[in-house]
């Protein structure tokens, strides 16, 4: 018999025996130790981390990424929708205004 089916057979042996009695003390411990977690330091690390992460932006011409809180875009919001427009490649090749002339409404406005 070979060492990995010999392990097999103890470990086959052993929950026939014992696993009742394993899957309950594991499953207590699980449940212990998920009530013992701080959920609001786990979600303050984590909010952290992504900020960390994707909280910048490198912007054309600047030699270092620039935090996304010190940007800021004026908004604006369509009258309707742009995915809705269907256009021929060839109307776009004759008017290629097409794609910008949605009417603009300020979001300030909006609000």
């Amino acid at each position: 018999m070979t060492l990995p089916t010999f392990a097999g057979s103890v470990g086959a042996w052993l929950w026939d025996k014992y696993g009742e009695k394993i899957g309950e003390w594991v499953l207590d411990e699980a449940k212990e130790k998920w009530a013992r977690v701080n959920w609001k330091a786990a979600a303050g690390t984590y909010s952290k981390r992504i900020v960390d992460v994707y909280g910048t932006t490198q912007i054309f011409g600047q030699p270092r990424p620039v935090p996304l809180n010190d940007v800021f875009t004026d908004v604006y919001i369509l009258e309707k929708p742009t995915a809705f427009q269907r256009y021929d490649i060839r109307q776009l090749r004759t008017d290629p205004e097409l794609l910008t002339s949605a009417e603009r409404v300020d979001g300030c406005e909006l609000a």
